[in-house]
């Protein structure tokens, strides 16, 4: 077997290996350790998994390996001590120094995977030295390798984790500028703790200039998106009020007066950049201003840019005040498609505004034609008084379809197809106005519902049934969920996150 593990053929040396592990004849482990050393090349992987199978691979062996000619053999001596979930101090020792000066990336890519599944002790010192090639900082996997070692890292050792950042040389690594300064930060904020929130505040304590400041900062607000900050630890507070200058949207979400000044300035702005107005809106959507209400019911009802105007549409949400209802409804008739169902979501959220809707519908200012089904829905789960029974009386009561009636419809759309053929190109006009916004086909669309891509497209009878009856089969992350909110908002639409702190809501309008 052994003389055969050097065939040309690799389903032959392939079988080898199957064979000695079926075997475990450790007996056999003195001539493959031979053969190995005097193998200079790529070949020498193939007898050091013979070594592996035999149940032979030890330490003392994995340093020879480590110190082979062949990056992927050393790459695999790391990968199988990492197999083990834990190592010598002295293999520890010898990792972090070859996670120094290792030069191939396939093998720093497998020692920054080994080092999430062994302890801190042993796994934070290679993390450190592996954060000193700057040059993987462009590397497709290794930026998002090595935080994810470290965030396992600092769930079983987060305070020698913060440890690290003591140290004033880390802070200039690409590694740590580009991938790990802010995540880490926002790793955790996540969890709201006092004592996580302790280590946020060491970590701005620790950074040496105002832009690591910023990185950190940044990481805070991500962290708190959707969240009030008011219960934030005076010490956190104060520092990041050291680098509320760098991070406008921070300070929004604290309310600070300069601030919404300068958030009001820029929403009014006709030049500003949208992609910015946008992140505004985004905060406000969270945090509301009172300051801030009028300039973005401007945006709502003037601006040209549809995107900006949702947004603006999702901002209002957060302000009780029935004269936004007034306003919207008065430019109704000039909104396109897309922005009328917008607004009738916005106004079914709260017993006020729906009752302007109704008061809307029944003067014919809004055509009930273009109020969909789920708004309707919506407005039948409001406590408010009168609104269910004149919702009833405008759209009538809804019947479930029967089994056999949707049966029906089936049959007979499915005639109607197998008549005729159909016309591509107003055929895609019609998807991409009406099913888009939920879906995704080929990287555009909405993510209401699921990505389209990869559905089997002839499968008459199963898309028939999905568009005639679709909630016969509902895929797991995309049923409907009702929250009732405390300021009297009901919220529907499907769960994409949620935690002890925050739930995020992903409306039928593609917003969170």
């Amino acid at each position: 077997l052994l003389d055969r593990l050097g065939d040309s053929n690799r389903w032959t040396r392939q079988t080898v290996i199957r064979l000695l592990g079926d075997r475990k004849d450790r007996s056999l482990a003195g001539k493959i350790r031979e053969r190995f050393e005097h193998e200079p090349g790529p070949r020498a992987l193939d007898w050091l998994w013979a070594m592996n199978a035999v149940g032979a691979f030890d330490e003392a062996f994995a340093g020879q390996a480590l110190g082979h000619g062949d990056p992927y053999v050393r790459a695999w001596a790391v990968r199988l001590l990492g197999d083990a979930r834990g190592i010598s101090a002295a293999m520890a020792t010898r990792l972090a120094a070859l996670a120094k000066t290792e030069p191939d990336v396939h093998t720093r890519v497998q020692l920054a995977c080994s080092a999430r599944r062994l302890p801190p002790r042993e796994a934070i010192p290679i993390i450190r030295r592996l954060l000193e090639h700057n040059e993987d900082a462009a590397d497709i996997h290794q930026p998002l390798l090595l935080w994810w070692a470290l965030e396992t890292q600092a769930t079983h050792a987060p305070d020698e984790v913060v440890e690290l950042f003591r140290d004033r040389a880390i802070w200039d690594l690409k590694l740590v500028r580009g991938t790990i300064a802010e995540r880490l930060m926002r790793r955790f904020a996540a969890t709201g703790t006092r004592t996580d929130l302790a280590r946020c505040s060491e970590l701005l304590r620790l950074s040496p200039t105002p832009e690591d400041g910023k990185r950190l900062a940044a990481g805070l607000e991500a962290a708190y998106t959707g969240r009030s900050i008011a219960s934030l630890p005076v010490d956190l507070a104060a520092a990041v009020a050291k680098y509320s200058g760098q991070s406008l949207a921070f300070g929004l979400r604290q309310g600070k007066p300069q601030a919404v000044a300068e958030t009001v300035k820029i929403l009014a702005d006709p030049a500003a950049d949208h992609a910015r107005q946008i992140q505004l809106l985004g905060v406000l959507a969270d945090a509301p201003s009172a300051q801030c209400q009028a300039v973005v019911l401007r945006i709502a009802r003037e601006s040209p840019d549809e995107g900006l105007r949702t947004a603006a549409f999702s901002a209002l949400a957060g302000y009780d005040d029935p004269a936004i209802a007034d306003a919207l409804i008065e430019v109704d008739s000039s909104l396109s498609d897309d922005l009328k169902l917008a607004v009738r979501s916005l106004l079914a959220a709260r017993g006020a505004w729906a009752k302007k809707m109704l008061d809307a519908l029944d003067h014919g200012a809004i055509d009930r034609r273009t109020v969909p089904r789920e708004v309707v829905d919506r407005l039948l789960l409001l406590k408010t008084p009168g609104v269910a029974e004149r919702t009833q009386a405008i759209f009538g009561v809804a019947r479930p379809s029967t089994p056999a009636e949707l049966q029906a419809k089936i049959n007979r759309l499915h005639k109607v197809l197998d008549a005729g053929q159909g016309v591509p190109k107003p055929g895609k006009a019609i998807f991409d106005r009406t099913c888009l916004r939920c879906h995704t086909l080929f990287g555009k669309g909405g993510r209401v519902g699921p990505d389209l891509t990869a559905y089997k497209r002839d499968d008459l009878d199963g898309i028939l049934l999905n568009i005639v009856n679709p909630s016969a089969e509902i895929r797991e992350g995309f049923s409907t969920s009702v929250l009732a909110l405390n300021d009297g908002r009901v919220l529907v639409g499907v769960i994409v996150e949620q935690d002890p702190n925050v739930v995020v809501i992903r409306g039928d309008d593609g917003k969170e």
